[in-house]
C-alpha cells in the first residue's frame, strides 16, 4: 500500500468486520441454544486485534449466570479483568450467589430466580419460579414470589403480578406482609399514575382494599405509606367516609401519621 497509516485502517476494516461476523454468530447460537458453540466463537474473538466490547462481556456474563453455569461466567470474569474491565458490586454480588447455591444445593433455583432479576430478565426469573413449582425437593419461597411479583410492578406489568400473586393461592403459598404491600401500593400506584387499563377503571382501588382486609386477616398491618396512598385515592374518588375511616384507624393503632 505504500503508506504505514493506509494499512493499518485497512487491517482494522478488516477486523472490524470480522468482529461484526462473529457476534451475529454468537446471537444465532445463543437463540439456537448451542450456548458451548456460543462461547467458543466468543474465544476467538478475545483473541482477534478488536477484542469483544464491555457490553458483549456482561450479556455473555450475564447469560452464564442465569443459566447457573458459574465455570463458564467465571472464564468471561477472567477475560474481563486481563482487559481492564472491571466488574459491579451487582455483578460480584450474583458470582457470590452462584458459588453458595453451589454448597447447597437445595438453594440453586431460588438463587437464579434472584440472579435473573437482578440482571433484569422477569421472563426467565418466571421460567424459574415455575419451574420451582412442580419440585418438590426445593419448591418455592414467598420471597422468590416477592422478588418476581415486585419486578413486574416495577415494569408496568400489573396483569401478569396479580396473576402470579394468585399462583402463590393455587400452590398453597402463604403471602407475607412484603408481599401484600406490593401488591396493593401497586395497584394503587398504577391508578395513581393513570396507567389503569380501561376494562379495570374502578379495579384497582378495590382490588387494593380487598387486599388491605386479607393482609389484616393473615394478623398483618399496613405501613403508613399504604395508609396515605389508599386515603388519596379514596380522597379523589369522593369517599370521604372511608378516609375517614381510615384515618381513625391509623390513630387506634398508632401508625405515624
Amino acid at each position: 500500500l505504500g503508506r504505514h497509516a493506509d494499512a493499518r485502517r485497512v487491517f482494522e476494516i478488516l477486523a472490524a468486520a470480522g468482529e461484526r461476523q462473529r457476534k451475529k454468530a454468537i446471537n444465532v447460537l445463543w437463540a439456537a441454544g448451542r450456548g458451548a458453540d456460543a462461547f467458543k466463537v466468543f474465544g476467538e474473538m478475545a483473541d482477534m486485534p478488536v477484542a469483544p466490547n464491555r457490553k458483549r462481556y456482561i450479556c455473555m456474563m450475564y447469560d452464564y449466570l442465569k443459566k447457573g453455569d458459574l465455570e463458564s461466567a467465571s472464564e468471561i470474569r477472567t477475560r474481563m479483568v486481563q482487559g481492564g474491565i472491571k466488574l459491579s458490586t451487582q455483578q460480584r454480588q450474583m458470582f457470590r450467589m452462584l458459588a453458595e447455591a453451589r454448597a447447597c444445593p437445595g438453594n440453586m433455583l431460588r438463587n437464579k430466580v434472584e440472579i435473573c432479576i437482578m440482571a433484569q430478565d422477569i421472563d426467565e426469573a418466571i421460567r424459574w419460579l415455575r419451574h420451582m413449582s412442580h419440585d418438590d425437593k426445593a419448591p418455592p419461597n414467598a420471597q422468590s414470589y416477592n422478588l418476581v411479583i415486585a419486578s413486574l410492578w416495577k415494569a408496568g406489568r400489573g396483569d401478569e403480578a396479580v396473576k402470579l400473586f394468585g399462583e402463590m393461592t393455587d400452590i398453597s403459598l402463604a403471602p407475607n406482609r412484603f408481599t401484600y404491600t406490593v401488591m396493593i401500593n401497586g395497584h394503587l400506584k398504577r391508578l395513581s399514575n393513570g396507567l389503569t387499563p380501561k376494562q379495570n377503571e374502578n379495579g384497582d382501588l378495590e382490588a387494593a382494599l380487598q387486599l388491605k382486609a386479607q393482609m389484616e386477616q393473615a394478623g398483618f398491618k399496613p405501613d403508613e405509606c399504604t395508609y396515605h396512598l389508599l386515603m388519596a385515592e379514596l380522597c379523589l374518588a369522593e369517599r370521604l367516609g372511608d378516609v375517614t375511616a381510615l384515618f381513625l384507624e391509623m390513630l387506634i393503632q398508632g401508625t405515624t401519621l
